[in-house]
């Protein structure tokens, strides 16, 4: 359960209060914490890296490419089905799957 001010994994900094909230508020607050965090991304990647790919080896710039690409497909996966018919924990695996790489193990691979 969040706490107010708390973020979830690879959130922002924990601030120190410790007061339980309501899970209207914890889903307001990981929306929150979604946004800002897009938005750092958004300006490191766009403003802040630029070109500096162009720096690194052929190898490099594919394994870019190749987790850009990843999370377009996620998003794209996600905006397919319906807003009332969307499901984290399918979204959680399929990324297990494609990736290899278990981030939540409360989210198990498939039944």
């Amino acid at each position: 359960m969040l706490t107010e001010g708390e973020p979830p994994p690879l959130g922002g900094a924990r601030p120190r209060k410790e007061k339980k909230l309501a899970p209207e508020e914890q889903l307001e607050l990981a929306q929150k914490l979604a946004r800002t965090d897009w938005l750092h991304y958004q300006r490191m990647l766009l403003f802040g890296y630029r070109l500096r790919f162009a720096l690194l080896s052929d190898a490099e710039i594919e394994a870019q490419i190749g987790a850009l690409e990843l999370a377009i497909a996620a998003r794209k996966r996600w905006l397919k089905d319906k807003a009332g018919k969307r499901d984290a924990v399918d979204l959680e695996r399929w990324f297990d799957r494609e990736t290899g790489i278990v981030i939540d193990p409360n989210c198990t691979k498939s039944e």
